[in-house]
């Protein structure tokens, strides 16, 4: 009861602060303030947010700043984009007129990335502020959350876990939780990319402050912790299909949102602000240009060597590449019977064939990959990447068996009657006379398809996957770098698809010798 007074009267001291002096100071940890130096202080120059109301706004998918961008701001325009960095990044490229985010989170990016020229308008809390907390399906886990949550309150290991990961100068080490498992292990889904809440640290695992909060609840319950990543949009629609069965991700409470989940007491109170351009007199792009071989330099420094960081590019590499490669022959395999199902003459056979191939067409690829791990294999417990690697090599075998209809149509039937004319059987005709000339026609098409299909696992981290596109978005969000990452996994996928296709090309030249 103490420690709520003691919330209450300080936020209402800052209420009071923001009206008298028009800039507010953000508040975390309950009872302090972010002081920031240079350009992250509160506005001097009198700009303030009201003055980008009816202007073109970015936020983040999933995020509650659409209703803010709608409802407050009257956007004239409401751009949606997947990750902070971009949605911050459309301002600075002039795609967006603001952009909207957690302010304290944003205070933060700044200080690591490169946004010289933006400006930082704080809101103030009498307009809009939102209480962040866990919730999930289950209201006796929530419950005993709740328990957990006032005990760690009251023992003072809530504000230690604010020391720890809020302050700008503070450490932010995990500390050793140690984790029985004895009662089983709680499911968590997080986007693990949301520095200091939930990020990937310098030894390629999860830390942050909703991390070390998960853990010690588990430990509370004699549990182990199993974390699953996901981008921030895929976080409700995971734990309301059953996947996971708690969330921490620094989520902000809505009333809509608390009709699709049970959210557990709040933990903490932040703010919103608005990110704009900075105005000619203030100095725009005020940043010094570099040359290439210095944003190289650098670029790799930051985004692969420090802390590691190429371990988690060479990780989603595999998981693409198993993902792939399983696709592919499972997919040709299945390609093979759709096949020959197309070329029977009965009808009972084509239509089967012909339906399957229809649907797999009509649908889009994310589509069909939501519909197979939420709905198909939604209460199986099947990992993520069985589930890609079946949707997955549903596409490639409708690909691969319409294609090989299609060059098996190419060949002359006077051909195949000529073979059975001199003692040929129908599979030795077949064998001699249909496949090699099949292979030759379908085999550009294979090659396509097999690198669309390497193209196309990099939307697998909408289900929990960590990828190689997944790796470089983790990164993104620890580095605040908008250009290198995408461009080196760019690469990587260019290098990849070159290789296999190559590869490809060689055995195939050896088998048809």
């Amino acid at each position: 009861m103490k420690q709520k007074m003691r919330f209450f009267l300080f936020l209402t001291a800052l209420i009071i602060f923001s009206i008298v002096n028009g800039s507010p100071l953000y508040a975390f940890a309950g009872s302090e303030t972010l002081e920031a130096d240079g350009t992250l202080t509160a506005p001097q120059n009198g700009r303030d947010y009201t003055e980008f109301f009816g202007k073109s706004t970015a936020v983040m998918t999933g995020s509650v700043y659409d209703a803010t961008a709608k409802d407050i701001f009257n956007a004239s325009e409401v751009l949606y984009f997947a990750n902070q960095t971009d949605t911050f990044n459309a301002v600075k490229e002039g795609k967006a007129e603001a952009a909207l985010y957690d302010y304290y989170e944003t205070l933060l990016m700044f200080t690591s990335g490169d946004y010289d020229d933006l400006e930082v308008i704080p809101i103030p809390l009498e307009v809009e502020f939102y209480e962040k907390a866990v919730f999930s399906l289950d209201r006796s886990l929530i419950d005993r959350y709740n328990v957990f949550l006032r005990n760690i309150k009251d023992d003072g290991t809530l504000e230690e876990m604010y020391d720890r990961w809020l302050y700008a100068d503070s450490p932010r080490e995990m500390p050793e939780i140690e984790l029985s498992g004895a009662a089983g292990t709680l499911t968590v889904a997080t986007a693990g990319t949301r520095t200091p809440y939930s990020y990937m640290g310098g030894d390629g695992e999860l830390t942050g402050f909703e991390i070390e909060n998960v853990k010690r609840f588990a430990a509370s319950l004699g549990m182990d912790v199993r974390f699953d990543t996901m981008d921030f949009a895929a976080l409700i629609p995971y734990v309301v299909s059953g996947k996971a069965q708690l969330c921490a991700n620094w989520v902000s409470i809505t009333p809509e949102r608390a009709e699709a989940v049970i959210f557990s007491e709040s933990y903490f109170t932040t703010g919103t602000c608005v990110v704009v351009k900075k105005t000619a007199e203030q100095g725009e792009s005020v940043g010094a240009s570099v040359g290439f071989t210095e944003w190289l330099k650098k670029g790799i420094q930051n985004n692969l060597v420090q802390e590691n960081r190429w371990r988690l590019i060479a990780e989603g590499l595999g998981v693409t590449l198993t993902i792939s490669v399983w696709s592919l022959i499972a997919g040709t395999v299945l390609g093979c019977l759709v096949c020959f199902l197309l070329v029977r003459k009965t009808r009972w056979a084509r239509i089967p064939a012909t339906i399957y191939n229809a649907l797999i067409h009509g649908l889009p690829m994310m589509v069909l990959l939501m519909v197979f791990y939420y709905i198909v294999f939604g209460k199986s417990g099947v990992s993520p990447i069985p589930v890609a690697i079946t949707a997955f090599a549903l596409v490639e075998g409708a690909g691969v068996g319409g294609s090989l209809k299609n060059a098996m149509d190419t060949v002359d039937v006077v051909q195949i009657e000529a073979a059975r004319s001199i003692g040929f059987t129908a599979f030795g005709a077949f064998r001699r006379v249909t496949l090699p000339q099949m292979i030759k026609v379908a085999l550009p098409g294979y090659l396509n398809g097999f690198v669309e299909l390497v193209k196309g696992t990099a939307i697998v981290g909408y289900i929990a996957i960590q990828d190689l596109s997944r790796a470089g978005d983790i990164i993104r969000s620890r580095t605040y770098d908008a250009y290198f990452p995408i461009l080196f996994v760019a690469l990587v996928y260019l290098i990849i698809t070159s290789v296999m296709v190559l590869a490809f090309k060689l055995i195939i030249r050896r088998v048809m010798k």
